[in-house]
This record gives structure tokens, sequence and C-alpha cells, in this order.
């Protein structure tokens, strides 16, 4: 109980000048943990980043731990907007194109912001199991499963929740494997992440 309390605000900002505060703080934590990595990261250097006093910052964030927490829920957030920009489109067209779709958006989610999610996962995943706002990646493979669901005769795996946590680790690694790459193109690269996860999912 006491380490999910560290992870918790203090204090929600509400008016627009303390908003941008925050945002202020969020940024500098993400950019030092994609530098420096979690081990590294502390109030004093997110505070001079961000431009404001350590006092500031603790007006919102009481430890490091609430600080990066809050860092890592708008990641999820940010990798959310990312695969659900016209999503409910994919429900009405074949399940090939579909797959294709889903996959193209999971791949271009995953490149938000790699090497933080990189960190998060790796040194600090305590931080996103710990969160108030669920892990991308359980709202991500519910989103594919309750898709799934509506083209069920085409699909041949049973245990969708099974299948769809085998894709979501394939795809992750593809998409992290080339990300940054200037010799691959990203578009074809989803295209070809979709021809397996296709092989794999239709009957």
């Amino acid at each position: 109980m006491a380490q999910v309390a560290r992870r918790k605000p203090r204090k929600i900002p509400r008016q627009p000048r303390s908003r941008a505060t925050v945002d202020a703080i969020l940024e500098a934590g993400a950019r030092i943990l994609e530098r420096d990595g979690y081990e590294r990261a502390n109030v004093n250097r997110i505070a001079a980043l961000a431009g404001v006093s350590v006092g500031s910052l603790y007006q919102y964030f009481p430890t490091k731990e609430a600080l990066l927490a809050a860092v890592a829920r708008r990641l999820g957030e940010q990798m959310l907007a990312e695969f659900g920009q016209d999503l409910g489109d994919l429900a009405f067209v074949p399940l090939a194109q579909g797959i294709e779709g889903i996959v193209a958006k999971a791949m271009a989610s995953f490149r938000v912001r790699p090497r933080l999610r990189q960190v998060l996962r790796d040194e600090a995943p305590e931080l996103r199991a710990g969160s108030d706002a669920r892990d991308f990646d359980a709202l991500l493979a519910d989103a594919i499963v309750l898709y799934l669901e509506t083209k069920r005769a085409e699909v041949r795996p049973q245990n969708l929740r099974l299948a769809v946590g085998i894709l979501m680790v394939s795809v992750e690694a593809i998409a992290d494997a080339f990300a940054g790459d200037p010799t691959v193109d990203q578009e074809e690269l989803a295209r070809e992440a979709a021809v397996l996860v296709a092989r794999f999912l239709c009957a």
C-alpha cells in the first residue's frame, strides 16, 4: 500500500498555468529517462530541465516514483491516441484489410517514444503496474480481442486472449528491431508484419 501511495500525484493541476507547469515537468522527466535511464533520473535534474524549482515540482509530485509514474501514464495515453485514430472504421472492412490496419496502427503506437517505453518496461516496470490508469498493453489487447470477436467465424485460434498476447509481443519486437532504421520503409514493414499476423490468425 505504501508503494502505491508513493506513486500518487500530490494534487491535480486545474488552472492553465499550473497545467503548463506539470506538462513541462512531465516532458522533462520523459527526456531524462530517455537520455539517462531510470536510476540517474532525479527530481533536481528534472526540475532544472523543466525550468521550475524543486519546490514547485513537489507541489504536484511528492516523490520521484509519483512523477515517473505520471510520465508512464502519459506515454500510455499518447500511444492509445495514436492507435485509436479512425480505429472504428476497421470494423466494417474484410478481415485481411482489418488486420493490416490494426498492425499498422499498433506499430505506429510502438514508435511513439520507443526509448522511453524501453526504459519504463525494462528498468521500472513497477511504475506501469502500479499506475492508476490501465496499462497501454492491456487496453490495446482488449481492443484487438473485441475486434476479433466480431470476426469469430474467420479466425483460427480459439483462445483469442492468448493469440493476441502472442501477436502483441511479436509486433512490438518487430517495431523495436527496426525503429529508427532509415533504410526501412515503415509502411512496408507494417504490411509485411500484417502478412505474418494474418497467417497466424486466419482460419
